[in-house]
């Protein structure tokens, strides 16, 4: 398995593979800006075979896995070798409609007979600015507890904290520079306890009117007191006023009844998109 070199060279072996192999199925659904960092940051690996083209995604928890292959061809792909090693496998698909036809689409039972299992399914939420409007009580909440902006120096503690909180199969976690230069653009924020400890934790990143929001965490250890009301309108508010956004989506899994009923209270709805996840774990 080889690292990309440059954004270009995912290009043209797409384009290439694509052409060759007319109908070919995938998962992969990485957009130009995406490549470029994954690249830029010596993320992004590759293997081309005959039957397939395989990309590996190496994070420090896992290995994510995108591909685009021949509709009549079996998997070759040996997932046991450097630099995916004993990292868990994680399989993306992000579509929109019936599931068992846009898996089967993507060529999904190939790798379930490969060892793959069913992992999470999220559904991503929307919001547009004029409808944003929690009840009274969740900006009591929010007015209890202090934002600002993360520092470089917050790295090993808010690290701590998402690891903590947060599924590290599912979410793309930062690393350190990665970290620090999200800081720089402002784009993490942190609420703090009175006595500086940090509790809660989220990302706003801002594409054209659209604000993501990521990474959204409460310490659980500190849940049930109103904290992740207060995180939630901080950073929506902050989406439609700093950010000047007309619209805030995330991210929430399914399995997450609590917080899928909190969002609708304020004012976001299910957009009907879909990730559905599938993972190897070699342990």
């Amino acid at each position: 398995m080889e690292k990309m070199k440059t954004s270009g060279e995912f290009g043209e072996l797409v384009k290439t593979f694509k052409r060759e192999h007319k109908g070919a199925l995938s998962n992969c659904f990485f957009l130009p800006a995406e490549v470029e960092d994954m690249v830029r940051r010596g993320k992004l690996y590759y293997e081309q075979k005959p039957e397939g083209l395989y990309f590996l995604v190496i994070e420090e928890s896992c290995a994510r896995l995108y591909y685009y292959m021949d509709k009549d061809a079996s998997v070759s792909l040996v997932l046991d070798e450097e630099p995916i090693g004993e990292k868990a496998v994680i399989l993306d698909y992000v579509f929109r409609g019936e599931e068992e036809t846009a898996l089967k689409k993507a060529g999904c039972e190939k790798w379930l007979e490969k060892g793959f299992r069913p992992y999470k399914r999220y559904r991503r939420m929307e919001c547009t600015k004029g409808n944003f409007h929690p009840p009274e009580n969740y900006f009591g909440a929010f007015h209890k507890f202090r934002t600002e902006k993360a520092v470089y120096e917050d790295y090993q503690e808010i690290s701590s904290l998402w690891k903590k909180s947060l599924d590290v199969y599912s979410t793309f976690l930062l690393e350190e520079q990665e970290f620090k230069e999200a800081c720089e653009k402002g784009e993490v924020v942190a609420m703090r306890l009175p006595d500086g400890k940090i509790f809660a934790v989220a990302m706003l990143i801002k594409k054209g009117k659209t604000v993501f929001l990521q990474h959204l965490s409460v310490d659980p250890d500190l849940r049930g007191n109103g904290m992740g009301k207060a995180m939630f309108v901080s950073n929506v508010t902050s989406a439609f006023q700093d950010h000047g956004a007309e619209k805030a989506n995330f991210w929430v899994d399914e399995a997450n009844s609590r917080a899928i009923g909190m969002y609708r209270k304020g004012g976001f709805a299910d957009d009907g998109t879909v990730s559905r996840q599938f993972i190897l774990e070699k342990k």
